[in-house]
C-alpha cells in the first residue's frame, strides 16, 4: 500500500496517531477494494468523521 501522509498521520482527538500498522496486518488476505474500504472506515471512526488532510492510498496485491 502506498498512502499519503494524511493516512500514516491520523490522529484522534487526544492527538494520538491512529494505529494504522495493526489494521494493515489483519488484512493481508483481503482484496485491494476492500482494504480501502476498511482503511476509509477506520480513519473515520478513529478521528469521529474529523479528518483534517486527505485520505489517499494506492492498494495493490501480487497475483501468483
Amino acid at each position: 500500500m502506498l498512502c499519503s501522509d494524511g493516512v500514516t498521520e491520523t490522529r484522534d482527538a487526544a492527538g494520538e496517531f491512529s494505529p494504522i500498522e495493526e489494521g494493515l496486518r489483519g488484512w493481508a488476505d483481503v482484496s485491494p477494494w476492500k482494504v480501502a474500504r476498511k482503511l476509509t472506515a477506520d480513519l473515520r471512526r478513529y478521528t469521529d468523521g474529523e479528518q483534517r488532510d486527505d485520505i489517499t492510498a494506492l492498494v495493490v496485491r501480487k497475483v501468483n
